[in-house]
């Protein structure tokens, strides 16, 4: 895989579980939420990147079919998730 897709497709999809963890750490559900939704992006812009190195040959339509298989469902509890801090939105959380 070419580098600079390679790069791209590490720093996105780190960017899943690292504002996961810093939206645990606001304040507010709603602040939470915002990052959540962030994460989202990040998942949809990793699903970006696998086309990518799909259609330039890097991995297989399996192997991309079913990576984005499993970010699609990242992606429907981070939909899960960020309704429910919207919903409840404690102002303080513990």
């Amino acid at each position: 895989m070419d580098r600079k897709l390679r790069d791209q497709l590490g720093a996105s999809s780190e960017r899943v579980p690292s504002l996961i963890s810093e939206g645990f750490g606001q304040k507010t559900d709603r602040h939470f939420a915002a990052y959540i939704y962030n994460a989202r992006g990040s998942s949809k812009e990793t699903r970006t990147h696998l086309h990518v190195a799909k259609t330039r040959g890097h991995i297989t339509t399996a192997e991309r079919d079913s990576l984005q298989a499993r970010y699609n469902e990242v992606e429907k509890m981070l939909t899960g998730l960020a309704k429910h801090l919207i919903r409840d939105d404690r102002r303080q959380r513990g």
